[in-house]
């Protein structure tokens, strides 16, 4: 689905608001997360055959304690103990399993809701699991299918639910180590990404056009004898250079502290331009309070910008909007400039616009949220491109 806004009017005082998004479909932020994917995949598939490695090992471990303390030494059959003994520990097996596909349902609920489920979960297996023993045993032994009366199931009963704890706490002391490596190979590959990404974005963010610009602009203003204009351009770009500088680029920061640099950097820019940039922020308060990485939203305002101001038109208009839907922070940076190919778009515009500052934005989307995070670009009606990015809602908090 879009989450891109209608295209603006031309016309500067009636010029309508644009739309909220709408929908945002479903595609791979860069190439750096498709090969994230990729790794996502092969861990999942590797968790899924450890799972199911421990579980068979652990039934199997199971029967062999049972064979050797009551098969051996009942004084039965020992081919029919062996055969009942194989038989309940395929039945733990399977049921355990069944528990493991509903507990894998559960794990986003709320806790008390998911302790309560595992509890019962585990009384109803672990009585199912007594009832399929009591009555295989005695259609193995005596040929009979009699159920168990309530004292005789009980008899039973104890070692069964105590055998289905520890399962339990098993399955969950397993699962949250495999979160916990999980965690932690995220955030190496976030530091690994960061650091890789910190001196290209200084780079990038230290922009020696932009600078340049700016200082022509403070030595046109000086020239002009406009030399309160021309501190005040000093100002901003001190304060932005700032940001720049001794923010740490791994940091998340509130939307609020985020529009504050970009407000530096687009003061300096509508000096530059005078009457012919127009920018509007729109910011709802719900997401004022959210965090994002720091500065990641001034590339994208900067290419709105550069490629907005190629259209020929009289006043280019640039609008940010940032909303929380469905539980995502959306960003929409639209233009009214010429827009993209379409057969670009599918390419998410990197090809059309070929900028080291959205492939910088794209990394570091994708170290901090991995495949949660999407950019998206579409154009705009009759003329301009929307960039939305999408991402979850955080809060400071």
């Amino acid at each position: 689905m879009s989450l891109s806004p209608e295209q603006p009017s031309k016309a500067a005082d009636s010029r309508q608001p644009l739309s909220e998004p709408q929908r945002f479909r479903s595609q791979s932020a860069s190439a750096n997360g498709s090969g994230q994917q990729l790794w996502q995949t092969l861990y999942s598939s590797a968790s899924r055959h450890s799972y199911l490695w421990v579980q068979s090992v652990g039934w199997l471990w199971y029967w062999v304690v049972i064979f050797v303390t009551i098969t051996l030494t009942s004084g039965r059959s020992i081919t029919l103990g062996t055969v009942h003994a194989i038989s309940e520990s395929l039945a733990g097996f399977a049921i355990t399993h069944a528990m493991t596909l509903i507990f894998r349902r559960i794990r986003h609920w709320h806790v008390a809701a998911q302790t309560l489920s595992v509890v019962i979960l585990m009384l109803a297996g672990s009585s199912l699991w007594n009832l399929y023993k009591w009555l295989t045993f005695n259609a193995i032994f005596h040929g009979d299918l009699n159920f168990p009366t309530l004292s005789q199931f009980g008899d039973w009963y104890s070692f069964s639910l105590a055998i289905f704890m520890a399962w339990c706490s098993g399955y969950f002391a397993l699962w949250h180590y495999s979160l916990l490596n999980k965690e932690r190979e995220r955030s190496l590959r976030l530091e690994s990404a960061t650091k890789d990404a910190q001196l290209k974005m200084l780079r990038y963010q230290l922009n020696p056009h932009f600078i340049k610009n700016t200082l022509n602009a403070v030595s046109t203003l000086v020239l002009k004898k406009d030399e309160a204009t021309a501190l005040r351009v000093i100002e901003k770009l001190s304060n932005f250079l700032n940001h720049t500088i001794y923010n740490d680029p791994e940091e998340l920061v509130t939307v609020e502290s985020e529009l504050a640099a970009l407000d530096e950097y687009i003061a300096i820019e509508q000096i530059r331009f005078h009457d012919k940039l127009a920018i509007l922020i729109d910011c709802e308060d719900d997401a004022r309070f959210c965090l994002l990485p720091n500065l990641l939203l001034q590339p994208l305002v900067e290419n709105a910008i550069k490629y907005g101001t190629r259209g020929g038109q009289a006043v280019t208009r640039v609008r940010i909007t940032l909303n929380v839907i469905d539980n995502l922070l959306v960003a929409v940076i639209s233009d009214n400039g010429p827009g993209m190919a379409p057969d670009l778009i599918k390419n998410s515009g990197k090809k059309a616009r070929n900028s080291l500052g959205l492939a910088l934005t794209e990394n570091r989307l994708s170290a901090h949220f991995d495949e949660r995070a999407r950019i998206e670009f579409e154009n705009l009606q009759p003329c301009g491109l929307a960039v939305t990015v999408a991402f979850p809602a955080v809060y400071e908090n």
